[in-house]
């Protein structure tokens, strides 16, 4: 028996990465998934791969008309909802301040946070009329931390992690849980996408992310011996989804690998290694 047995979910940006390894966990649970997102190529070849519980909806986050209808369908088809996981998104663009295009971080907007909130509008009234819910929400630690990301996700990232906590706060008296899973550098396919990799490669070549993404790979250093895949995020996501987590409301559930406590032992030695030698020879 499955801990989201007779349980429905939607899940938007769930045709590759941290969404489909979300879906499949779910699924696995006992949940029955609608997938969202813009690739309807990948959408519904998963959702014919994951099954009779699984289904697929073209959306885009950032047109409020279609995350109506998102959630429309869901409750047609399955007959309730019971989870929401906002987990559409993208890298931006590696702008700094001089060079910020603000058409972009508007765009950004729209998707992260104004997504969210479209699918937070729609889904509240009926998980208010059924006396419970879940809705999580992917931030990163890069709303956290500047310089994990780029300038445009910080500040989206950053911005969703607050309208989290306001909507937990308001929807916690009806039974609605809203909370946020905030991941660390990650091998899925939006780590690469703010470069300018093209979508489908980059879920195609996660491998080399995750070689770029180890523990002293290129991308990143951190506290751990390997380097963060899409179902860590969705063990995550599915505590937060099911009656385990029930008093958890308005919290930030990190999943980073350590990232955020700071510099890793080995480096800090290596500096003081580095300094001494400075000192020694000077």
């Amino acid at each position: 028996m499955g801990v989201l047995d007779g349980k429905v979910a939607v899940v938007t940006g769930g045709t590759s990465g941290i969404g489909a390894a979300t879906a499949e966990s779910l699924i696995r649970a006992g949940a029955r998934v609608v997938l969202a997102g813009r690739r309807r190529h990948r959408g519904e070849a998963m959702a014919a791969r994951l099954g009779a519980a699984a289904d697929f909806v073209a959306t885009d986050v950032s047109a409020e008309s279609q995350v109506r209808e998102l959630i429309a369908h869901t409750v047609e088809r399955f007959g309730r909802l019971d989870c929401l996981v906002n987990n559409a998104g993208d890298g931006g663009s590696p702008a700094s301040v001089q060079t910020l295009d603000l058409e972009g971080l508007r765009r950004m907007f729209d998707v992260h946070v104004l997504g969210a909130a479209a699918g937070i509008k729609c889904a509240a009234p009926i998980m208010i009329e059924q006396g419970a819910g879940s809705i999580i929400n992917i931030g990163g630690i890069s709303g956290r931390l500047a310089g994990w990301s780029t300038m445009e996700h910080s500040t989206v990232k950053a911005a969703l992690l607050h309208f989290t906590r306001c909507a937990a706060a308001e929807l916690g008296d009806y039974g609605v849980r809203v909370n946020t899973v905030s991941p660390g550098p990650v091998s899925a396919g939006a780590a690469a996408e703010s470069p300018g990799v093209d979508a489908d490669r980059a879920d195609d070549d996660s491998n080399v992310l995750r070689r770029a993404l180890s523990p002293r790979g290129p991308a990143t250093s951190r506290p751990f011996q390997r380097s963060g895949a899409p179902r860590d995020v969705a063990s995550a996501i599915l505590w937060l989804a099911n009656d385990a987590s029930s008093f958890v409301n308005g919290h930030d559930l990190v999943v980073d690998g350590g990232v955020g406590v700071g510099r890793p032992a080995g480096d800090v030695a290596t500096g003081a290694a580095a300094i001494n030698q400075l000192l020694a020879s000077s």
